[in-house]
């Protein structure tokens, strides 16, 4: 049986696998390659024999196969052209494919699964599973990379890729295409044969606006290569972005977007937001930061970072090395309400500092966590019951004067009076603060040093918010439905407790 001519090249029978294989890879070539026979024989293992003619005479290569690769043949056909070629360079470099790969790969126009194939065969040591690689990357939506190195200005072609301008030959990332003239010198040479001086786009080149492209840091080209085993397919937008910035901008964003991914609904909208709001480099900081951002590593964490950025707030190393001292609950309670409250918080890196330094206490569960960092303020409380607070100054008490087992609750006011209020705390206000729960005078206090720049007399807003929190059935700063129910018996002496002060009535006058 026959095969009919395919461009001068005659297939011939027994194995139908080699000659779909045959017919593919020859079919791959360019045009100037006159085959003089092609043939599929299964018994000796030769899949393709084809012969060209250039000035030197005759010049053969093939590709040699055995019978015992009959199967992976018989599979190759499912591919056409050059996907065929480049599925034969992937099994050269010993890699084994299986049929779910080979499944995604044949639903990709032949050009497509041929650049996939590329990059698989060019960079299979760097892969865990080259199949599951394909098969997941095409799942989900395979965006070519192809360009052309013809030295125009950068464009997009119809297919996604990114081009420079006119036609020319396609460029694979990190291969450099067959040309034309050029012929393997060996009959078992069928790879890739590289120009002289070959003009090529490296993986995480950065090509300016007049073609000149530049040349990508070896950092650069290892992150490039993590993003694709991991299977990230970056927009051109995205690829734009980066080019724009200096490699070591780049490296630095792209090891974060490696890292974080997982947690980011859109890689390629992240890369692109953040250029164009401005990145600013973490990396010229102390070492301590990049300390305390492998440390803070939980996932949830991880999404309140992210959120915190996507509304504007970057915090300093002081206030991530503040978190990294935190349970990674309490350090994800403490950023989301900086992310709900940011525009009233007049420094929130100043605000985690603080309050992680006075003891942060739970909202959720009223634990209390002291920092173990060393604090750089000594601050003071004035206890002349007056009210006023005008007699406090704030140079401080020594360190010494402070007891070891002072409450969350006097440290904060302390620090509050050495800081960010007009007028100190007065001990009747302390007093009055007491009268509540630990939790309410928390969120009396936060609320407190968040308007304190518009307060003016932070003793009278204290005592009339005590004043309503006593008076009144609802919890400050609680949502209705947290409110827990009234027990059947409450103890005289419990009155202190959470459940009496919700249902406490007011007394008639």
């Amino acid at each position: 049986m026959a095969v009919p001519p395919l461009n001068g090249v005659s297939v011939g029978y027994p194995a139908e696998g080699y000659e779909g294989f045959a017919r593919g890879y020859l079919e791959g070539y360019p045009e100037g390659y006159a085959a003089a026979d092609a043939h599929a024989d299964y018994e000796y293992g030769t899949c393709v024999t084809a012969v060209h003619e250039d000035d030197a005479g005759l010049v053969s290569f093939s590709a040699i196969g055995s019978a015992e690769c009959a199967p992976d043949l018989q599979r190759s056909a499912l591919l056409a052209g050059s996907a065929a070629v480049a599925l034969m360079h992937v099994q050269q470099a010993g890699v084994e494919l299986d049929e779910m790969a080979l499944a995604a790969l044949s639903s990709l126009p032949p050009d497509d699964a041929a650049e996939m194939l590329d990059y698989v065969a060019d960079n299979h040591p760097h892969l865990r599973n080259a199949s599951k690689y394909i098969s997941s990357t095409i799942s989900r939506g395979f965006v070519p990379r192809r360009a052309t190195v013809s030295g125009a200005p950068l464009s997009t072609a119809s297919n996604g890729a990114i081009v420079l301008g006119s036609p020319g030959v396609a460029v694979v990332p990190g291969r450099v295409p067959l040309p034309p003239a050029a012929v393997p010198r060996s009959k078992f040479e069928i790879g890739p044969v590289r120009l002289t001086n070959p003009p090529k786009i490296e993986l995480g080149a950065r090509v300016r606006a007049d073609g000149v492209v530049v040349p990508a840091s070896e950092d650069m080209d290892k992150l490039m290569f993590r993003a694709q085993e991991a299977g990230l397919m970056f927009s051109d937008e995205a690829l734009s972005a980066l080019a724009s910035l200096p490699n070591e901008h780049a490296s630095e964003l792209l090891c974060f977007v490696l890292e974080k991914h997982t947690e980011l609904r859109d890689p390629s909208n992240y890369i692109a937001s953040t250029v164009a709001r401005g990145f600013k480099s973490r990396r010229a900081s102390s070492v301590t930061s990049a300390f305390v951002v492998e440390q803070i590593t939980d996932d949830a964490l991880a999404a309140c970072f992210q959120r915190l950025s996507e509304v504007g707030v970057e915090l300093d190393d002081m206030a991530r090395q503040a978190l990294s001292s935190l349970p990674s609950e309490h350090a994800m309670e403490m950023l989301e309400y900086v992310v709900e409250n940011h525009q009233s918080l007049r420094a929130p890196s100043n605000y985690i500092s603080s309050t992680v330094a006075r003891g942060f206490v739970s909202r959720r569960t009223g634990a209390s966590v002291l920092s173990v960092a060393p604090t750089s303020f000594t601050p003071s409380i004035v206890l002349d019951g007056k009210g006023s607070g005008k007699a406090a100054g704030k140079a401080g008490i020594p360190g010494s004067l402070l007891p070891s087992d002072a409450t969350p609750l006097e440290k904060r006011v302390l620090h509050l009076n050495s800081t960010a209020l007009k007028e100190p705390i007065d001990f009747v206000t302390y007093l009055a603060l007491r009268s509540v729960p630990h939790w309410q005078s928390t969120e009396l206090l936060d609320s407190l040093e968040s308007k304190s720049a518009i307060i003016a007399s932070p003793c009278n807003y204290v005592q009339a918010a005590v004043t309503k929190i006593q008076r009144s059935g609802r919890q400050f700063g609680v949502p209705p439905e947290v409110i827990i129910r009234r027990p059947t018996a409450i103890a005289p002496l419990a009155l202190t407790s959470v459940e009496a002060q919700l249902w406490k009535k007011p007394r008639l006058s």
